[in-house]
């Protein structure tokens, strides 16, 4: 089953990686960059699974780790509406910004 699920999960990494790629090149050139953009924040949410080097390109969040918490400034983008924009942290400043998919952030409540 372990090897079963490895070989999902290389499959789901492979889609995703794909469907960024397409994306890429599919936008304006106006959200082609991991800059840190002045829109408010949505939510706070904690990164479910972290996708590591197989996530890539111009629009991706990158280099997220699992359990960090990033800010979701945008909703539902891309292919099938499966992404969300979201901004990550670092000693509690803003460090870069892009696209993740929106099955692997869950909301964290406000407190």
């Amino acid at each position: 089953w372990q090897m079963e699920f490895s070989n999902d999960m290389r499959h789901a990494v492979d889609d995703e990686k794909g469907a960024i790629r397409r994306m890429a090149n599919s936008t304006n050139g106006s959200s082609v960059s991991n800059k840190v953009s002045s829109d408010p924040e949505l939510y706070r949410a904690k990164v479910a699974m972290a996708l590591g080097h197989a996530f890539d390109g111009p629009v991706a969040l990158k280099n997220l780790r699992k359990g960090e918490i990033v800010a979701v400034v945008e909703e539902n983008l891309g292919p099938d509406k499966r992404y969300n924009r979201a901004r990550s942290f670092a000693d509690e400043k803003p460090l870069s910004e892009g696209w993740y998919p929106k099955e692997f952030l869950e909301k964290v409540n406000s407190q």
